[in-house]
């Protein structure tokens, strides 16, 4: 009856070891899943459009200059194509570009919303220019004006407008890049965590094995020693 006991215990503790072996697999499954999830949300809600949005930006700017030297340099009327085009630009695409981005930033570092204030600062007093320029070439007849004309180009040649540009350039490169950096990192977290997942459920599979193996020779025993108290 001691011996028959004694068996008895072991094999409820064989079964016990499956069901906390099976368990964990489960929850450590859960857990790198639920993890996972978090870090794809991240890339998918806040990293990826932040370089997507950043990027947009950097050939909004890249736009902005090209149509306000052409505005500066090319006599036309007011109504034409491309002054519609840098209106547009001015006054709705940068400012819906500059409140999405700030929606972004909330989930940045602080070091990195530092950088987006800055650059801000700088673009909003390169377009304060561009609006100064384009408010005195409004209309063909001003072009005659050479005073006008060349205080103009000054402006985006060699004036204050052109050095805007390279800092605001050189400001929006490096958080680009911080952006792209964190979106590598993110995906690298994501992958070492599924790594890291197929590691533990191998190991807990053939813990789980052992541990089948073990009450094969438990149940065994006990089936031998119920036949020979027979």
């Amino acid at each position: 009856m001691k011996l028959r006991i004694t068996i008895g215990r072991k094999i409820g503790f064989g079964f016990g070891i499956l069901i906390f072996f099976t368990l964990s697999a489960f929850y450590l499954t859960f857990k790198t899943t639920n993890n996972s999830k978090e870090i794809n949300d991240e890339i998918t809600n806040v990293v990826n459009p932040s370089v997507d949005a950043l990027e947009e930006l950097n050939l909004l700017l890249v736009q902005s200059k090209m149509l306000i030297s052409k505005w500066v340099y090319f006599a036309s009327s007011d109504d034409i194509d491309f002054k519609n085009s840098h209106r547009q630009l001015v006054f709705k695409d940068y400012p819906n570009l500059k409140e999405k981005l700030h929606k972004y930033s909330e989930n940045w570092q602080p070091s990195e919303q530092e950088k987006l204030r800055e650059i801000f600062g700088w673009l909003d007093l390169l377009f304060k220019e561009h609006k100064r320029i384009m408010n005195e070439l409004n209309s063909i007849e001003v072009y005659k004006d050479p005073l006008i004309v060349l205080i103009a180009r000054e402006s985006v040649d060699e004036g204050d407008l052109n050095e805007k540009y390279e800092k605001v350039m050189e400001l929006l490169s490096d958080l680009i890049a911080d952006q792209q950096n964190l979106a590598k990192e993110s995906t690298k977290r994501m992958n070492s965590s599924f790594s890291e997942l197929q590691i533990n459920c191998s190991f807990i599979r053939y813990c789980i094995n052992i541990g089948r193996i073990i009450n094969c020779i438990f149940y065994g025993t006990f089936y031998c020693a119920t036949c020979l108290s027979a």
